[in-house]
């Protein structure tokens, strides 16, 4: 069924086989790529692409979320996703690229909704497309490692690993963060009203901070019972990172492990690494995919 599947059209979207995936500008694998799969009807942008490898049974699948501000970016960015989705294949795990709603769009918490959207798409349909829904994970960098971290604290989504390469996740801390490292000019910083974290929230974090504090993480991470178990978590960041201090992904750190049900924490700090540099061109990656293949093991 499923390899009939590949050869036709699912849902509304085209299967492509991987010679035919120039139109994500992915070089081929040698598995299958279901492109533009609608999860929501609440925006036309609400797709995913599940690229599945060959593999002898119905492999483990981690959905992968875009970075780009909140404001930008697309699933089929490939400045991560070209990097990482080979290596992932290459140790038989799918991979489903998902589109959320920029704030340009819908502000928080719709990006929120979308994810977990998303994630019970994939939970109750992975079958259709030869995956396990029952072994899923999410990766995301930088503003997508935000979002990925807010999913993964979603005791409903029932996900085995959470990665988050260079994520925010206390927002009304970035602009300080960041200055321990380099002064923060006033055209960057994050409490203006044109930053990045002021348009996801609709409000200028200067002027309001509640909104952004209650978007933030470390905010929803707080919310979560106590006694909830969350999966492991991967935090990564580059020390030279200019754009989102490694600060941030320490924040969560501490306070993932100050639980009093801690879940397993793998907190790196790449040296001679960006925001997506570095470290991200390699060493990073093979450290995603050790992590992912030990939690997404039978």
């Amino acid at each position: 069924m499923v390899d009939a599947l590949r050869r036709l059209i699912v849902l509304a979207g085209v299967v492509l086989p991987v010679g035919a995936w120039a139109r994500t500008g992915v070089a081929p694998h040698g598995g299958t790529v279901f492109a533009d799969q609608h999860y929501s009807s609440l925006s036309d942008r609400l797709t995913m692409d599940i690229y599945v490898p060959v593999s002898a049974g119905r492999p483990p699948l981690v959905i992968w979320v875009h970075g780009g501000g909140f404001w930008g970016g697309d699933k089929r960015d490939l400045q991560v996703l070209g990097r990482v989705l080979p290596v992932l294949e290459a140790a038989g795990i799918a991979v489903a690229a998902v589109n959320y709603r920029l704030s340009g769009e819908a502000i928080w918490p719709a990006q929120r909704d979308d994810l977990a959207a998303a994630v019970a798409f994939l939970r109750d349909r992975a079958a259709e497309y030869g995956c396990d829904g029952g072994r899923m994970a999410i990766f995301g960098a930088s503003a997508g490692g935000t979002l990925a971290l807010v999913a993964g604290f979603d005791g409903a989504a029932g996900l085995r690993a959470v990665a988050a390469w260079y994520p925010a996740t206390q927002f009304d801390q970035m602009d300080s963060d960041m200055g321990q490292e380099v002064p923060v000019p006033r055209a960057q910083s994050m409490a203006r009203k044109g930053s990045m974290i002021s348009r996801l929230v609709g409000k200028a974090v200067g002027g309001d901070p509640a909104p952004a504090l209650r978007a933030s993480p470390l905010t929803v991470l707080a919310g979560v019972p106590p006694d909830q178990a969350l999966p492991p978590v991967l935090l990564a960041a580059g020390a030279e990172d200019r754009t989102i201090s490694w600060r941030q992904s320490e924040r969560m750190a501490v306070a993932l492990r100050g639980r009093a049900r801690p879940p397993l924490v793998v907190f790196r700090v790449y040296p001679a690494s960006g925001h997506g540099s570095g470290a991200f061109d390699g060493v990073a990656i093979g450290d995603l995919r050790d992590f992912l293949v030990a939690h997404l093991g039978p």
